[in-house]
């Protein structure tokens, strides 16, 4: 299913006019650099998540807090290299609803998947990462003039049915128990009297 993904993604970004990428190699030779970095960080943070002794909403607020103090930081103590935006405040463009919602979506997003790395996995948050780019798509092409393509298409149903091989698919049996070997408990270990 994982595989099937991949493909289905590959299949969105292919252009058949040109029989060739839409983007220069070197954009897809970024996003294979940024997957690696993205599922490599992904399993780690699924692992700290998981195997921290402290609790979630402790872990979310001191990322949080971590992010807002080096936010402030690079703001106050390092250079603009834009003079002409140089007299801007830390909080200018939040006048808008639209922005503020901005803010609070993404912070929301950041709550949800770490409970998805606490409570699921992260092949799970990958999943998810693939039907927002889905369901993009689909929202871009009837609201914001994306013009979809054939290709486009078949990569969505690509992926849709890799989300749905993936979340169908049985889990293994659990595994019997193991005898325990002779002599460590039970008839077999009393000692001839």
């Amino acid at each position: 299913a994982m595989f099937l993904q991949g493909v289905g993604m590959v299949v969105v970004q292919y252009n058949p006019c040109k029989s060739s990428g839409r983007y220069l190699p070197l954009a897809y030779l970024l996003m294979a650099l940024s997957t690696l970095l993205t599922a490599l960080c992904a399993v780690r943070n699924e692992y700290l998540v998981k195997n921290y002794k402290i609790g979630l909403n402790v872990q979310n607020a001191v990322l949080y807090s971590g992010g807002s103090l080096m936010n402030f930081f690079a703001f106050y103590c390092l250079p603009n290299p834009n003079s002409s935006q140089a007299s801007f405040g830390f909080f200018d463009g939040y006048d808008s609803p639209f922005a503020i919602a901005v803010v609070l979506s993404n912070a929301l997003i950041g709550l949800a998947i770490t409970a998805v790395y606490k409570y699921a996995d992260a092949v799970t948050k990958c999943i998810s990462s693939d039907v927002t780019a889905v369901l993009l798509c689909i929202v871009s092409s009837a609201f914001f003039e994306l013009t979809p393509s054939l290709t486009m298409w078949c990569g969505v149903v690509v992926v849709c049915f890799a989300v749905h091989e993936y979340t169908a698919a049985s889990a293994p049996p659990p595994s019997a128990p193991k005898p325990p070997p002779l002599g460590s408990s039970g008839a077999a270990a009393q000692k001839p009297g």
